[in-house]
């Protein structure tokens, strides 16, 4: 063999072996581009559900129950998830020097009586202790029906409205936190002081529906539904 036909062998043979190790670097590229898509990806959808925290005071007296209200989120955000809570030993001297009372609701819902949607509430856990502190938690909210024109009520019944859902909260001065996956502002008593205040959810013909505070002798707790 000539020596140019050796140099031309092995001329070759470095060609051969740059296009392999390109090929192998080509395929080791592409394989960490796509783990590295994977990654992103996971990150993306492991990313943590936002969660609105919110910590109320409800005035008044610690003998009646004021109401807290709220609307589930519809269809297009999905299930709404609520946790009311206190620790027991918040504001302490109330109702106790140390040990005053723990609450802890947790709650699934979607969207409100009217709507076109799920339309649904789940109490998934309702413990309290030492004192009782929260009353008639309901899917479209505990209210009074009032005539707006003097005749009796055409719509509805007691007991219900059909816009929002909600709990009555122990007054007197106690703590609780609101925590939630979708940020609302809850309805309250504009003066939780006077324990004759109403507060009109809606109005519907001629019924106005409305709250007002609960004494504590007609607690009706909470109950788990599943």
């Amino acid at each position: 063999m000539s020596v140019n036909n050796e140099i031309a062998r092995l001329t070759q043979a470095v060609q051969d072996h740059t296009n392999e190790t390109q090929s192998f670097l080509d395929k080791a590229d592409g394989r960490v581009t796509e783990k590295e898509n994977q990654v992103e990806q996971f990150l993306a959808s492991a990313t943590p559900e936002k969660r609105f925290v919110q910590k109320i005071t409800v005035g008044g007296s610690s003998e009646y129950l004021y109401p807290v209200f709220w609307r589930f989120p519809s269809n297009d955000f999905g299930i709404g998830r609520l946790e009311i809570s206190r620790h027991y030993s918040w504001n302490r001297g109330t109702l106790h020097d140390s040990h005053v009372a723990s609450l802890l609701l947790s709650i699934e819902g979607n969207a409100y009586p009217w709507s076109g949607d799920t339309n649904y509430m789940r109490v998934k856990k309702a413990h309290y202790r030492y004192n009782e502190t929260a009353s008639h938690l309901q899917f479209g909210g505990y209210a009074s029906r009032v005539s707006t024109d003097g005749n009796a009520p055409t719509y509805g019944s007691d007991g219900t409205n059909y816009l929002f859902s909600g709990v009555y909260l122990r007054g007197g001065g106690l703590d609780y936190v609101l925590s939630s996956n979708w940020e609302f502002t809850p309805l309250r008593l504009d003066d939780e002081s006077d324990v004759n205040s109403t507060r009109v959810l809606h109005t519907y013909q001629n019924v106005a529906f409305t709250v007002s505070p609960i004494p504590m002798a007609e607690i009706k707790a909470p109950v788990e539904t599943e």
